[in-house]
């Protein structure tokens, strides 16, 4: 059962605010010189409070897919988000009012709406509406961060702005470059709308980066500059790219006859950090069959990502779970290691013993 302890941690945060705020700046860096040892000191201040604080929302909160609320608001300050995928790993207070919400993010300030991840999701929370000594603010608390939460949109307060539909779309994209298998539920959630947006975004950051001539509000245009920098990792699942979001397949594969033959070039060109490029297929054991066209097209890829201007270069490309002939391999290792790129085949582990492990294509900067 709750203790005393669990709800004074609760009343302590709700209901002192220079506590309450002191608390929450040791678990974000003063700046960007400060060391991760030194932010683990100032928050081991506070030791034995944020473990009552995440044993409340843990054990005793409410699960959001059994609340009657769908919604959470989070009034911030002005804040770019490289992805939409929320990890509450601070302690953030939300509230399903959005007219409470609009207090606390006054002026430059924007409104996160939060929503669960996924249909399912086994994220808590506590209702601290009955403790708070402000109980019209009708406080909902998030801690811990072991499960995800969805930013489903976010408003500028300053210009009256929802840009429901641009994280809709920059979601989307995120998933796909994931290479996540869609639900048909989430495929009949895809429109022409969140194909036009990225058509525009994308357009707008490979030929003119985060100031370029888009008509976007530039909040969406720095949104979706800082998501294309922060992607290290492409994933591309090659079924999924042609048949459920065929669309996308027009700028992140060169022919969709041809498989495995994705635009690693692209790729490169538009995200800007991006380091590991991985190249498969979900469904069971089926193997992506090479041959001399597609490894044609890596090659002038490779030459075209050799020529790119990117302060991050990318170290690798891996076509996972080929089936190919031996002399077309060697056929084509001395033109990558002439491009400084050296294409090696390794065995993939696999769990049991007794099935036959399946052979990977790394294609790796020298």
């Amino acid at each position: 059962a709750i203790t005393i302890e669990h709800l004074l941690s609760i009343k302590l945060y709700t209901s002192f605010d220079n506590l309450s705020y002191a608390f929450s700046t040791t678990f974000r860096k003063e700046n960007d010189k400060e060391t991760d040892e030194h932010l683990k000191k100032r928050n081991s201040q506070y030791w034995n409070w944020s473990k009552l604080l995440r044993e409340t929302v843990e054990c005793f909160g409410t699960k959001i897919d059994e609340s009657a609320i769908s919604i959470f608001y989070h009034g911030c300050s002005y804040l770019i988000f490289p992805l939409f995928i929320a990890r509450v790993c601070v302690p953030t207070s939300t509230t399903p009012q959005i007219e409470v919400a609009s207090i606390f993010s006054s002026g430059d300030g924007i409104i996160l709406e939060l929503t669960k991840y996924g249909f399912r999701s086994d994220v808590k929370y506590f209702n601290c509406a009955w403790l708070s000594c402000y109980g019209n603010e009708d406080e909902r608390f998030f801690f811990g961060g072991h499960k995800p939460l969805q930013i489903n949109s976010i408003r500028l307060v300053k210009n009256n702005e929802n840009y429901f539909w641009f994280v809709k779309a920059m979601t989307f994209l995120n998933k796909a470059m994931d290479g996540k298998i869609f639900t048909q539920k989430e495929k009949s959630l895809i429109s022409k709308r969140d194909y036009s947006i990225l058509d525009k975004l994308m357009a707008n950051e490979i030929n003119d980066g985060l100031y370029g001539t888009s008509k976007f509000p530039i909040y969406v245009t720095q949104s979706f500059h800082s998501f294309c920098n922060f992607k290290k990792r492409i994933k591309i699942e090659l079924e999924a790219m042609k048949n459920d979001y065929s669309n996308l397949s027009n700028y992140f594969m060169k022919k969709k006859s041809m498989d495995g033959a994705v635009s690693c070039d692209y790729i490169k060109s538009l995200f800007h950090a991006c380091q590991y490029i991985f190249i498969f297929k979900h469904k069971g054991a089926q193997e992506i069959t090479l041959n001399q066209n597609i490894l044609k097209s890596m090659l002038s890829q490779i030459i075209k990502i050799n020529q790119q201007k990117n302060k991050i270069q990318l170290k690798l490309i891996k076509i996972c779970h080929v089936s190919y002939g031996q002399r077309l391999i060697e056929t084509f290792e001395a033109k990558f290691k002439k491009h400084g790129w050296c294409m090696t085949v390794v065995y993939a582990k696999r769990k049991r013993k007794s099935v036959t492990p399946y052979r990977n294509l790394q294609f790796v900067r020298q």
